[in-house]
């Protein structure tokens, strides 16, 4: 046996015990954050991290909305529509791990990374304002309304007749606080802010007691389609209803 045969068995043993060994260490975790995909445009899409898809099941419909957990901290994603291997867009984010309490919205309201935006949840302070009402609690519900519609302007929302909600100017990628609401079928108008009287939406919603929901305005004004001016209704990330007619 000569000295080359010797080196190879030696390189060969050495790189057997690292094997063993590294099968021994612990595999490193990686810190995770609450996010929330929203999708307010009209393609079934997919959200990717890293080049890792992280809606599993199934793609995010329009109007629709996917709870996930995805990697914290500062990381690159992708925005592909269902069935396509080419980006539509890409993007970055920076997100807290779950320890930190901190719920996030992802909305995606064009097919561009400028008509994307993130917003906090302020979840926790709602629950606590929820569970405050003793008196309402089995007949409540927490709502906030975001404007996820990049041309349709600021908008007039109007809750209940304006008893409940009435938001008289809200611009794109506005976000309200947490409203209580009442449980049961609820309707909602929304006009042109500036004390206009055309009517752009008209419509209703089913709301269940005990729950956290963010109504969007989504589509685009005198589309057709997926591509209308309407409304989506998510709770915990999870899409509820997505109605409305112009």
């Amino acid at each position: 046996m000569n000295i080359r045969v010797y080196i190879l068995l030696f390189f060969a043993f050495v790189t057997g015990l690292l094997a063993c060994n590294n099968k021994d260490l612990p595999q490193p975790t990686v810190a995770i954050a609450n996010l929330a995909v929203v999708n307010a445009t009209a393609d079934t899409l997919n959200f990717l991290v890293n080049n890792s898809r992280q809606n599993s099941f199934s793609g995010i419909y329009p109007a629709g909305a996917y709870g996930l957990y995805t990697p914290a901290g500062s990381q690159n994603y992708e925005i592909k529509k269902e069935r396509s291997a080419i980006n539509l867009f890409t993007g970055t984010y920076s997100l807290s791990d779950t320890s930190k309490h901190i719920y996030t919205s992802f909305f995606i309201a064009g097919e561009s990374a400028d008509k994307t935006f993130f917003i906090t949840d302020a979840i926790d302070s709602a629950l606590a304002v929820y569970a405050k009402d003793t008196l309402h609690i089995d007949t409540i519900a927490m709502l906030r309304f975001v404007n996820a519609s990049y041309s349709s302007g600021s908008l007039h929302v109007v809750f209940d007749k304006g008893d409940t909600i009435n938001i008289a100017n809200a611009a794109y990628k506005y976000k309200s606080q947490y409203f209580k609401v009442y449980e049961g079928t609820r309707t909602i108008k929304i006009y042109p802010a500036g004390g206009s009287t055309k009517l752009l939406l008209d419509t209703t919603l089913i709301l269940q007691s005990g729950a956290v929901y963010t109504l969007f305005a989504k589509g685009i004004l005198n589309a057709k389609g997926d591509n209308a001016f309407g409304v989506g209704l998510m709770t915990n990330g999870t899409i509820i209803t997505a109605t409305g007619t112009q």
